[in-house]
């Protein structure tokens, strides 16, 4: 299966997505309904949308969490889940034209980017050392938004993987469409969707009633689940600034 093999082959960011990738690839092996909502823990997938610069993002309102969030769905018995995250993408934003990016494709730009040829040249090893080395998160955001350390001195993103986040997330009890959604896992896989602001962006009234590019400062600011914002969102914005210092 594909899928599990760019999870098998990805670098964990931090210990956060290193016990998360173990429960993951577990899950692949045991449970053959784990693509599906009747299991108790399931995969989903997410789009963290950035704009070509990396400046940017989008954020839906979501209705049932009543909070700015990124866009996603459950797989539903599909284990593309590249194709999922493109489709729940178009449902709850409107933007048809969208590509899967991988953050080592983010980099190697040379015309976005200064001493183009000399980091074109660049071995994979080499800019590994030079993400690890970097810091994505100010001491003062780090602070000021409660950021675990492990958030801020992380790892460098996998090289052979097209994934670029992973996050195993707790969904509480609550009420969709008048019927009750008992408490469960979400086996969350995140892509890095490249999108222009120039696409016209609609929202899809029975899951969320805002959407709209962001900075990536206002994106983290903007959440109102503590613990997504502080371990999940830092960590992506974390990931994109080390991108951003490549370039």
């Amino acid at each position: 299966m594909a899928l599990y093999q760019d999870i098998a082959s990805y670098h964990p960011f931090n210990e956060q997505e290193a016990a998360d990738r173990h429960v993951m690839l577990r899950a692949l092996k045991t449970n053959r309904f784990c693509f599906d909502r009747k299991s108790q823990a399931h995969f989903t997938c997410s789009a963290w949308v950035v704009n070509p610069e990396i400046t940017q993002t989008i954020m839906v309102f979501h209705n049932i969490y009543n909070s700015w969030s990124w866009i996603g769905g459950h797989a539903d018995g599909c284990s593309d889940l590249a194709a999922v995250a493109l489709r729940e993408l178009r449902e709850e934003t409107g933007v048809e034209h969208a590509r899967i990016v991988s953050p080592w494709e983010c980099v190697d730009r040379p015309s976005r980017r200064p001493n183009a040829d000399k980091k074109a040249k660049a071995s994979t090893n080499e800019i590994s050392n030079e993400m690890v080395s970097a810091n994505g998160i100010s001491n003062e955001t780090a602070s000021a938004n409660k950021i675990p350390n492990e958030v801020v001195n992380a790892s460098a993103p996998s090289p052979t993987s097209p994934l670029f986040s992973l996050e195993v997330l707790t969904v509480d009890g609550h009420e969709k469409n008048n019927r009750y959604i008992s408490s469960h896992l979400h086996l969350n896989v995140t892509y890095l969707v490249e999108v222009d602001p120039s696409e016209a962006l609609r929202i899809k009234p029975d899951e969320n009633s805002g959407v709209k590019w962001v900075s990536l400062d206002q994106a983290l600011n903007m959440s109102d689940e503590p613990w997504i914002r502080e371990r999940i969102y830092a960590k992506l914005l974390a990931k994109l600034n080390l991108l951003k210092q490549l370039r």
